[in-house]
């Protein structure tokens, strides 16, 4: 999975929030969360309590391990990143994204995560 799909899995979830300015649902969150984390088998746990179809979960162990190969530690930690920003801010104020660190930062993955951030909530 390149960086642009984990990018519009982000900006899909954010999606499902921002109709309000209540952060991120707790259970996005934790998914994301775990996504992000180091391990494959809690992830795919966390899938099966929703969805629980072999071939559901082997797409599931599939996309976390090509996330954990392609990803750097510093892309999942610019994502958290952007994750603890929705969750102070919300989703509508477009004119908070200008002024946050993630247009401060000098690394590509911070650019792409605050234009797909515009991108979601313009």
């Amino acid at each position: 999975m390149k960086l642009a799909g984990a990018l519009m899995l982000l900006g899909a979830a954010l999606l499902l929030n921002s109709g309000g300015d209540c952060g991120i649902c707790p259970a996005i969150k934790v998914d994301l969360e775990l996504f992000l984390g180091p391990s494959v088998d809690a992830y795919v746990n966390f899938v099966k309590k929703y969805k629980d179809d072999n071939d559901t979960l082997e797409n599931t162990e599939s996309m976390k391990k090509c996330t954990d190969n392609k990803l750097t530690k510093e892309d999942k930690e610019s994502v958290r990143s952007l994750l603890d920003f929705q969750g102070h801010y919300g989703g509508s104020r477009v004119e908070h994204v200008i002024e946050s660190p993630l247009f401060t930062r000098s690394s590509s993955i911070n650019h792409q995560v605050s234009i797909m951030y515009l991108r979601v909530f313009m």
